[in-house]
């Protein structure tokens, strides 16, 4: 049982909180595996019109879409529809309410089954958006796709390979070479009527001699 208290949200009409529907892992798993994330299955719309009921984005689009007769809004209004089920649709894509569970398992068939074959982020992208929808699901697609296992290690290496680290040259006299550096964050002061906060450190790599000058951060 959910706790209303917790996750709860308040309804538009009554005000009252109603509890908000969640979705276990191994259930959003069940339900877009057995159609690898790439036909609208009935089970899968089920489900999503469930969530679109409790979701205040859902909602805000549903409004917005029969209510808004201006014609400047009218194109937006019209991307956004009701199927003959009932569901909310975006340009023919069924979205997909902010439900985690269910879009994280619709990434992972969409990249990771046999018949997608880990494709990169930009195929896993299309693959998606064929027929399913949701506000930033690229974001989504891109931060999985980087974190995935198998592809870190499979995928070769595009890249020239990097030069082995080497120390710098000792200088052979003073003077020679110079190294500089900040010390900022300090607190202001006034000096010589001007308003100092911070350190310009110079060191000679040869004689360790340190010249210590105030400067600004700005």
């Amino acid at each position: 049982m959910c706790d209303a208290s917790a996750d709860g949200a308040q309804d538009p009409v009554t005000g009252a909180t109603v509890c908000m529907p969640c979705v276990l892992r191994s259930v959003a798993r069940i339900i877009v595996t057995s159609e690898n994330a790439t036909v609208s299955s009935e089970p899968l719309a089920q489900l999503a019109l469930a969530l679109q009921q409790k979701d205040a984005f859902a909602l805000q689009k549903l409004a917005a879409a029969t209510q808004d007769t201006r014609s400047r809004n009218r194109r937006k209004a019209q991307l956004w529809r009701l199927d003959e089920k009932g569901a909310l649709r975006w340009k023919g894509r069924l979205y997909i309410p902010d439900e985690q569970s269910l879009r994280q398992e619709i990434v992972s068939q969409s990249h990771d089954s046999r018949l997608s074959g880990h494709f990169g982020a930009t195929r896993t992208l299309e693959l998606i958006s064929r027929h399913y929808y949701w506000p930033e699901v690229s974001k989504d697609v891109s931060e999985y796709v980087k974190t995935c296992l198998i592809c870190q290690r499979a995928n070769a290496l595009r890249h020239l390979p990097f030069g082995q680290l080497s120390s710098l040259p000792i200088p052979s006299t003073v003077f020679e070479e110079l190294t500089l550096d900040f010390i900022i964050g300090l607190p202001a002061v006034k000096h010589d009527a001007c308003v100092v906060d911070a350190v310009l450190v110079i060191i000679d790599r040869y004689s360790k001699m340190a010249l210590y000058i105030l400067a600004q951060k700005t």
